[in-house]
């Protein structure tokens, strides 16, 4: 009898919405499978794509010996420290505070960027592609408090907060 292989993913970790972190299953095994199906030793996360708020992700190994083992960490991504806060003159919000819709308004640059709007609690509430300059977002279901809005595009990740305030 052959003991079962140990993976250590290390503790749980913390990652900014603008970053990005590596883990490594350990060397030497047959084979890896990560929860989303991937299927090698190292795998990167990215905030961004992760999204605000906690996920629980794991991995499982396979040994020469045929032998399984498996490691599971918690990643929280929040909100990011040096992320240019838009609150200059490229992407406008309104009304403030917001009553039943937000309107953003973006430069033609900013043409399909990823925008999420996120709960107090990091839950993604909403989430598109912005395609054209003035964009209306629906917030009637939600409940008064504050939202987190995230700007994302190959370039950068732009964060504002908006009230909701019924």
């Amino acid at each position: 009898m052959h003991d079962n292989p140990v993976v250590d993913l290390g503790g749980d970790q913390s990652l900014p919405v603008n970053g990005s972190l590596q883990l490594d299953a350990g060397a030497g095994f047959s084979s890896y499978l990560w929860y989303d199906n991937d299927n090698k030793q190292l795998k990167t996360f990215s905030g961004a794509i992760l999204g605000m708020g906690q996920h629980e992700v794991y991995v499982s190994v396979v040994d020469e010996n045929i032998c399984k083992g498996s490691d599971t960490i918690t990643i929280s991504v929040t909100a990011a420290v040096g992320v240019e806060e838009a609150g200059d003159q490229q992407i406008k919000m309104y009304p403030v505070p917001v009553q039943e819709h937000l309107t953003i308004e973006i430069p033609e640059a900013m043409l399909g960027t990823l925008v999420r709007i996120y709960s107090s609690s990091g839950r993604i509430l909403s989430e598109r592609n912005l395609e054209n300059q003035i964009s209306v977002f629906d917030m009637s279901p939600y409940s008064s408090g504050y939202y987190m809005i995230t700007f994302i595009n190959q370039e950068q990740v732009y964060t504002k907060t908006v009230v909701l305030s019924r």
